[in-house]
């Protein structure tokens, strides 16, 4: 749930100017105070109302006015600010992803993009199969047995 704001609407003795937004502190009000007291305040405040929009990837809610930032899978993986978040600008069926804030959107895009060719990853897999012989006890008999060497392969391909 969103933290509520509140807009001043009429001056208040050593209160903030008309306009200002109140959020948790400000100038000696609290939200707290406002809620505890709605008859006095409600002379002096307004609630701000923003319209729930949608939850981002990383599980934040963003409301009107909020600002978030959109991956762009099919355009490189740019990302985009956009605020303030709008009603009609959120579309779930563009193909981007939204997050809360431009570190998620980062740590999002180096899980998920793609940094190697299939070629590339074919030949990091043929290239670390290691052949052994393996000799059984009494000399019965010698075989060749593959293991992939995975350390080898994570080295390749810097992981």
């Amino acid at each position: 749930m969103k933290d509520k704001e509140y807009k001043v609407i009429k001056n208040y003795p050593d209160g903030p100017e008309i306009g200002t937004i109140v959020k948790k502190i400000g100038w000696g009000f609290t939200v707290q105070w406002i809620e505890d007291n709605p008859e006095e305040a409600k002379e002096y405040f307004e609630e701000i109302t923003k319209k729930y929009l949608f939850t981002t990837i990383n599980g934040i809610e963003i409301y009107e006015g909020d600002e978030y930032y959109i991956v762009m899978p099919r355009s490189n993986y740019n990302i985009q600010k956009e605020e303030p978040a709008k009603k009609d600008w959120y579309k779930k069926d563009w193909g981007y992803l939204y997050f809360s804030n431009k570190k998620e959107a980062i740590n999002h895009i180096n899980y998920i993009k793609p940094i190697y060719s299939r070629k590339e990853i074919q030949d990091a897999l043929e290239n670390n199969f290691k052949m052994v012989e393996v000799k059984f006890p009494l000399n019965v008999d010698t075989i060749q047995h593959y293991y992939f060497d995975e350390e080898k392969f994570k080295e390749q391909l810097n992981l």
